[in-house]
């Protein structure tokens, strides 16, 4: 049984399924026979009780909880929490977080082991160990597991180039009408295809440490045929949206623009895509290439109106070569939504800098000018938090700017930083700022995905 936790304990963003854990499912299943191995993907949707529930019900041999580090602290009490009720159940730990904090991870909880980087070789091989009643982590890559005292660290399973080996997602697992989709959207069912993994860029902000647990940028991308395939596929099962999962649509164009023709030669007038990309590589034809498959949003990060902070947090980007690529989307009809991230914190020659209430006012004005001249239509905001694995965690670290609440674990990590002179009701005056920005452009645009906002509405009452 592989895990997702529980969305009603600590309401958290669950758009879609939890690819990583479908791309493990997806192995399992080539690898095994349904009367080898029986495989079950617990969703979040409940609480802790109906989690408990479900795993009493299927009595698995084996247990995995994937989780990131927004969601970390419910992912502990939820390792925790399965461990106690079934104290005979090896309990694992995965996901993004766990890649990088497995020994936090092993110290806060009762979990029998962790698991990290990319997985789907580690979860066939641990499943094949499994005899006498016991699975063996030894010889798991990236396993981590105590051996009396200590823990022992298993190198992580070899970096794997060819995307295309690996096996699709286990989509028969998951009813298509099931996830909301993003917040704005235009057709349901709506899901993702992941088309690429890691990122060829350093921003200091990023949280994507699985990829780059190599220590280095680890872009790969699968092939156009192969995409092709698993939308004709999803299509078929009568998903009308789809998000291509990766971090840069754009980060190398050529095989951008081969895919979206491939795309727009399938003819599927009523399927409608969207995805992210990069700021600063953007043409016309590749704009045209977008409108031409059915591409009517695309998702950039902006962050700030300030080059200065661009280039604090290792961007290489400009606001100038961002409004450029707005204006090439735009003329297509292609609608855009930016990520803004407001009290970004870098360093000068050794000295730290930080944003200012002053310079996230300018940010909110810069985006709702965008807005009036056609060139943003929606807006995804943020504090800047610290993220494990990222060069602004080990700044916070150096600084002593994490917001860790002392009867708390790392397991919860309070959003922001302390940045010196920034009082918490001004980070709270940027916040409702923003959401007044955010809301105002929405309207204007259309396209909002009614169930997503009211789960938003409702998190942002609990915190």
């Amino acid at each position: 049984m592989l895990a997702d936790p529980p969305v009603l304990e600590e309401h958290y963003i669950y758009y879609q399924p939890t690819m990583g854990i479908l791309y493990l499912l997806g192995a399992l299943q080539r690898a095994f026979s349904p009367t080898e191995v029986e495989l079950r993907y617990l969703q979040g949707f409940g609480d802790l009780r109906d989690h408990l529930d479900a795993v009493q019900e299927f009595q698995p041999d084996l247990y995995g909880l994937s989780f990131k580090t927004p969601m970390a602290r419910l992912g502990y009490r939820t390792l925790a929490a399965v461990k106690e009720r079934f104290p005979s159940l090896p309990v694992i730990g995965g996901g993004s977080h766990v890649s990088i904090m497995a020994d936090d991870v092993m110290a806060q909880t009762n979990a029998d082991a962790c698991i990290r980087g990319e997985c789907e070789d580690s979860v066939v091989g641990l499943v094949q160990s499994f005899s006498d009643g016991r699975f063996r982590l030894e010889s798991v890559p990236g396993a981590v597991f105590r051996t009396g005292s200590s823990l022992q660290h298993n190198s992580p399973a070899p970096f794997r180039h060819d995307l295309d080996a690996f096996p699709w997602p286990a989509w028969n697992m998951i009813d298509v009408h099931t996830f909301p989709g993003m917040p704005y959207s235009k057709r349901r069912p709506y899901l993702g295809v992941l088309v690429s993994r890691g990122c060829p860029f350093r921003c200091t902000f990023c949280s994507e440490p699985v990829w780059k647990i190599f220590g280095r940028p680890t872009y790969r991308a699968r092939s156009p045929q192969n995409i092709l395939e698993e939308i004709r596929y999803l299509y078929d099962r009568g998903v009308r949206e789809m998000r291509l999962w990766c971090e840069e649509f754009n980060a190398a164009s050529d095989w951008a623009l081969e895919l979206l023709h491939a795309i727009a030669d399938l003819g599927y007038d009523d399927l409608f895509f969207n995805f992210n990309i990069r700021g600063d590589v953007m043409s016309e034809p590749l704009a045209a290439a977008m409108a031409a498959a059915n591409v009517w949003l695309v998702t950039m990060g902006m962050e700030t109106a300030s080059n200065r902070v661009l280039a604090g947090v290792r961007k290489h980007v400009t606001i100038e070569k961002i409004e450029n690529s707005c204006a090439l989307l735009s003329a297509k009809g292609i609608k855009i939504a930016g990520y803004f991230q407001f009290f970004s914190a870098w360093e000068e020659d050794g000295r730290l800098c930080w944003e200012t209430p002053e310079d996230c006012r300018r940010t909110i004005e810069w985006a709702l000018e965008l807005g009036r001249r056609g060139l943003l239509h929606y807006m995804f905001t943020s504090i800047a938090t610290p993220r494990p694995g990222t060069p602004l965690w080990d700044l916070a670290v150096r600084h002593g700017l994490l917001r860790i609440p002392p009867e708390q674990p790392f397991s919860y990590l309070a959003e922001g930083m302390n940045l010196p002179g920034i009082s918490r009701a001004e980070v709270r005056a940027t916040r409702l700022h923003a959401t007044f920005a955010k809301t105002r452009l929405a309207v204007q645009n259309g396209h909002v995905n009614m169930p997503v906002l009211f789960r938003k509405a409702r998190r942002s009452l609990r915190v």
